[in-house]
C-alpha cells in the first residue's frame, strides 16, 4: 500500500486517502484506550478499597481454571458493596463510560446452584447511592445475568451522566461483592479483567474527523 499510485486521478486518490483516514479516526474513537484496567497479575489490590475507604475481604487468588492466571474472590459474604474502585470516574471527563469484566461462578461446598452471589454495580461513594447492574439474582434491581456454570464469561455495561442515580451525578466508583443474601458461600464468585473505557461523544468524533478532512484539503492545495 505504500506504493499507491495517484498519477491517474489525483483528486480521487486524495478522496480515497481522506476516507481511509476518516474511517481510522472513527475506529480509534469507538475503541478508546482504557482509563482503568486491573487484571490482578500485579498481586496488588491498591486499586480497590473497602467501605468508607477501609478494609475489605477481597483477595487475589490463582484462577481455579488456569494456574497461570490470577483473579479475585472474597473471604466473606457482604451487602452494599465489598470492594470499590479507588478511582472515581468523573462525568466531567466523559459523559459515558463502558465497563467490562469477567465473571466465574464456581460451586464450592455449600453453594446453592445458580445463585452463588456475584454482584457488580456502581456507587456515588464508598458506599453511597448505588446501582446494582448484574448479579446472580434480581435482588436490588440487578439483572439476573451472571451465570454460575463453572466457566469464565465476559459482561459489559455502560454508565452515563444522564441516567446514573437518576441524573445529576458527577461521577461513580465501581463496586463488587459476593452477596450475603445469595445461596453462595465465600470464595465461589470470581472476577477478573476489569476495564473502564471513556466513550467518545459523537460530537468529539465528528470534530476530529472534520479536522482530518480540513488538513487533507490543505495538503492537497499545497501540493
Amino acid at each position: 500500500h505504500d506504493n499507491m499510485k495517484c498519477s491517474y486521478a489525483p483528486n480521487r486518490c486524495a478522496a480515497i486517502v481522506a476516507t481511509i483516514g476518516l474511517s481510522s479516526i472513527a475506529a480509534a474513537a469507538a475503541s478508546a484506550a482504557p482509563v482503568f484496567h486491573d487484571d490482578f497479575e500485579s498481586g496488588s489490590l491498591a486499586n480497590w478499597t473497602g467501605k468508607s475507604l477501609g478494609a475489605h475481604d477481597a483477595y487475589i487468588t490463582t484462577d481455579p481454571l488456569d494456574p497461570l492466571n490470577s483473579a479475585i474472590t472474597f473471604d466473606t459474604l457482604e451487602s452494599a458493596g465489598e470492594i470499590f474502585s479507588v478511582q472515581r470516574f468523573e462525568f466531567a471527563d466523559a459523559d459515558t463510560y463502558e465497563v467490562s469484566f469477567d465473571y466465574l461462578g464456581l460451586g464450592a461446598n455449600g453453594s446453592r446452584a445458580a445463585d452463588f452471589g456475584g454482584f457488580v454495580g456502581y456507587s456515588e461513594g464508598t458506599p453511597g447511592t448505588h446501582t446494582w447492574v448484574f448479579g446472580t439474582s434480581e435482588t436490588s434491581g440487578a439483572a439476573d445475568a451472571l451465570v454460575d456454570d463453572g466457566a469464565w464469561r465476559t459482561f459489559t455495561f455502560t454508565v452515563d451522566s444522564a441516567t446514573a442515580f437518576g441524573g445529576g451525578a458527577t461521577g461513580f466508583h465501581l463496586m463488587f461483592e459476593d452477596f450475603s443474601g445469595s445461596g453462595g458461600v465465600a470464595g465461589d464468585a470470581f472476577f477478573d479483567n476489569i476495564t473502564v473505557r471513556a466513550v467518545p461523544s459523537p460530537g468529539a468524533s465528528l470534530l476530529a474527523a472534520g479536522g482530518f478532512l480540513l488538513a487533507s484539503r490543505r495538503r492537497q492545495r499545497i501540493s
